[in-house]
């Protein structure tokens, strides 16, 4: 092993901190223990941006059906969904066209098909004052979207992300 080699390094850095305790951490001043805070946060930044470079570069190379490495374990690729909103603004129109698809709906004359304005008006209101305190949401139920004529995709756009996970193997 060498110290020109990424690994050995990132090993020794593993090394160097596994045997720091909660007791002796909290040992000195307080400008001494807010240094290790410091320190800690510090390297968690670094080898955070380390691991993600890592990952990046072998998801597109992993096989499909993962990596083993011998004393280390099997990578496997882990596919998730993320969602985000397509625009700025996306959310607030969604809660407005969510109130008037429902004010619209509950406003309608079973017998004349035509909208009390009066019952819109009441409806509109109590569901846009219903969101001062129903702080946000990310769904919305297919049936009910399909009623009201909406479209979460409308709002937000979905893809999918691959990241890493190392299925360790057991210790003796």
């Amino acid at each position: 092993m060498t110290q020109d080699n990424p690994a050995d390094m990132l090993y020794d850095a593993l090394a160097s901190v596994t045997d720091i305790t909660e007791a002796n951490l909290l040992d000195g001043s307080m400008a001494d223990v807010i240094m290790r805070l410091d320190a800690t946060n510090r390297l968690l930044h670094r080898l955070r941006s380390i691991a993600d470079a890592l990952e990046l570069a072998l998801i597109p190379l992993l096989p499909d059906d993962g990596f083993h490495v011998e004393h280390v374990g099997t990578v496997r690729r882990n596919r998730r969904k993320s969602t985000r909103l397509r625009y700025d603004g996306a959310s607030q129109q969604m809660r407005l066209d969510i109130a008037r698809a429902v004010a619209n709906s509950v406003a309608v004359d079973v017998f004349t098909g035509e909208i009390d304005m009066g019952k819109r008006d009441v409806a509109y209101s109590a569901v846009t004052q219903a969101w001062e305190v129903v702080p946000s949401f990310s769904n919305m139920k297919v049936a009910g979207a399909k009623r009201f004529g909406l479209s979460l995709e409308d709002y937000v756009e979905t893809s999918f992300v691959d990241t890493l996970v190392i299925e360790q193997e057991a210790t003796a």
